[in-house]
């Protein structure tokens, strides 16, 4: 396909004609199975008025073919796993939400505004929602198990509030 297109271009280099319906051939064929087409004018009424541009825009396409051509194909988006993106992602927002309950923990650890029983306190509730976030249930049934924790944190005080709701977002996700 792409060898067939730049022999097209080559032909109409040599007898410039037909430049409007090449290039719309060329752009409805690469303008989105490409990360890199080139970015060129596709309004029909300014390409009706100005033919220079419609030449221009197939001398860029016929360079990103070539290149194309020249590296492989390697960059075309024909033929995307979404899976291996998911897969990639859920260990990067996994990371994120480790992280976050470090963080937590280690705040609330830091803080000199706790007594010993209340750090405790707090700890436990982080490692049960960390418990919370592992189990393999709907949302509808970790929020359940988050309920108590939700009316636990009404009295706590906007510290422990502003530490615990970026987790509990992160377990409902």
């Amino acid at each position: 396909m792409v060898i067939d297109d730049v022999a097209k271009c080559d032909a109409f280099f040599v007898n410039k004609q037909n430049a409007m319906n090449l290039f719309q051939e060329l752009y409805g064929k690469y303008s989105k199975t490409s990360v890199n087409f080139p970015v060129v004018e596709n309004n029909p009424l300014y390409l009706k008025h100005n033919p220079n541009t419609v030449i221009d825009n197939i001398y860029a396409i016929f360079g990103f073919l070539t290149a194309y051509k020249n590296n492989n194909y390697e960059d075309f988006q024909i033929q995307i796993e979404k899976e291996s993106i998911n897969i990639t992602s859920n260990i990067i927002n996994e990371n994120n939400i480790n992280i976050s309950f470090q963080n937590a923990k280690k705040q609330i650890l830091d803080s000199e505004s706790f007594s010993v029983e209340q750090t405790k306190e707090i700890l436990a509730k982080i490692s049960v929602m960390k418990s919370i976030l592992n189990e393999s249930k709907t949302k509808k049934e970790k929020w359940e198990r988050l309920s108590p924790i939700l009316e636990w944190l009404k009295p706590q005080g906007v510290l422990v509030v502003c530490k615990l709701i970026p987790i509990i977002s992160d377990i409902l996700k």
